[in-house]
């Protein structure tokens, strides 16, 4: 496979699971909050749309799905040259960003060469796990919580960038809930539209060790 897509709500373990399949695989992993934590880094601070969208995602609310699929579609034009496919977490997250970027997927590495996995969890494993998490303060990577990662509170620093792990501002009950009724209005009809297209996506129970999770990705992608 070229493209492996992970679908899930927010805490389902995504970003964990797709830098795992992005060491085992060498495909580049694509996450969605970096890139638009990116996007709005490179825009000008003052413009009104960008302070807009800002205020959205503080909100728990998706940023603009043109906006987003055209940073997305921009990030896979760069990795291209260096990678031979790439792995997404949190990406596409409606069916107006799926018409964008789908086709260009489709294009650049085929059809036959996407891969779409859902991770499932319940709203409630949502809140709970995402109120206890941490990231780390340079590039956002994820340290699931103690009840998914024994060494949780042994760990202090990433590492991937050796930057320290803190809590996310965005990572409370309320915006955590509201951010799972996104996910749920959102996000959930992408698979109807991906199924009417004829790709199939793979469903895995989130709620396990992430060791256990991995196992059962990798063994539906061989």
């Amino acid at each position: 496979m070229k493209v492996i897509i992970l679908f899930g709500a927010p805490g389902s373990g995504k970003g964990t699971q797709a830098e795992k399949l992005s060491e085992f695989t060498g495909l580049a992993h694509l996450e969605t909050s970096k890139i638009i934590e990116e996007g709005f880094a490179k825009a000008d601070p003052n413009d009104k749309k960008i302070l807009e969208e800002k205020k959205r995602k503080a909100r728990g609310e998706l940023t603009s799905p043109k906006m987003f699929a055209g940073w997305f579609n921009k990030k896979v034009d760069e990795v291209k040259a260096i990678s031979k496919g790439i792995v997404t977490s949190g990406s596409m997250r409606t069916v107006e960003e799926t018409e964008i970027i789908l086709p260009k997927l489709e294009a650049l590495y085929g059809r036959d060469n996407i891969k779409m996995v859902l991770i499932n969890i319940s709203e409630e494993e949502s809140v709970k796990r995402n109120t206890h998490r941490r990231v780390c303060k340079l590039n956002k990577h994820n340290i699931p919580s103690a009840d998914y990662n024994p060494d949780f509170a042994n760990i202090t620093h990433c590492k991937y960038d050796g930057s320290p792990f803190i809590y996310r501002e965005d990572d409370k009950p309320e915006i955590i809930r509201k951010r799972y009724g996104v996910y749920t209005k959102e996000t959930m009809p992408v698979f109807g539209y991906l199924k009417d297209r004829g790709y199939n996506i793979i469903k895995v129970n989130g709620e396990q060790r992430i060791s256990k999770v991995f196992e059962n990705i990798c063994k539906h992608l061989t």
